[in-house]
């Protein structure tokens, strides 16, 4: 008879139970077509019980036969320690398995300090990563012209020993000194004795 142990931490708000049954039944299947298990209550699958996806896993593995080894923290333990939790993860961790899954939703602390300790014992992670957060609002733009090193060249060689750099292309709209607009593909130069660009036929 064989044996496979598997890891599993989940962050307490997890909701979703489709990626744990599809993470456990790809476990099982690869398990059983290398020869590892006959029978899927030789997977023994190890959780810190706690409220939320832990226990949703723990449903999902009963349902396929798997043997559960729970780790709960008890609430003597909770009394004694604040780090009961992350004391628990490492019993489990140090319990030994072949991987690990971790279902992680916003980055939750106990679930990312399971996985974390499972990575640095070389334990395979097999990581499942959630975020709810409203995205980071995209920075703007840079100025077309700000990463325009030829830009930057020929301002630098115009000096005090020439009033004009090199022409180059236009890429933002803009005004002339002499009031008029430009526009992307126009012809500008630097004035360097007004600080400030300017239409390219103004400086023949």
């Amino acid at each position: 008879m064989g044996s496979v142990r598997i890891g599993v931490t989940a962050s307490r708000k997890w909701k979703d139970p489709v990626p744990m049954a599809y993470a456990l039944g790809w476990l099982a299947g690869s398990a059983f077509s290398a020869g590892m298990i006959t029978d899927p209550g030789e997977i023994t699958v190890i959780t810190g019980r706690a409220l939320g996806g832990d226990r949703m896993f723990e449903a999902i593995a009963r349902r396929f036969g798997c043997t559960i080894e729970p780790h709960e923290v008890t609430d003597e333990q909770w009394r004694a320690s604040r780090a009961a939790g992350f004391d628990r993860n490492q019993r489990m961790v140090d319990s030994g398995a072949w991987c690990w899954l971790a279902f992680i939703l916003d980055g939750s602390s106990g679930a990312t300090d399971c996985k974390e300790r499972a990575e640095r014992a070389q334990i395979p992670v097999i990581p499942y990563e959630v975020s709810t957060r409203p995205a980071e609002p995209p920075l703007p733009p840079l100025p077309a012209w700000l990463p325009d090193w030829e830009l930057g060249y020929g301002i630098a060689e115009a000096g005090l020993e020439q009033q004009f750099g090199r022409p180059f292309e236009a890429q933002w709209d803009g005004t002339c000194a002499c009031g008029g607009r430009w526009q992307p593909g126009d012809m500008l130069v630097y004035d360097a004795g007004e600080d400030r660009f300017v239409h390219a036929d103004h400086a023949e």
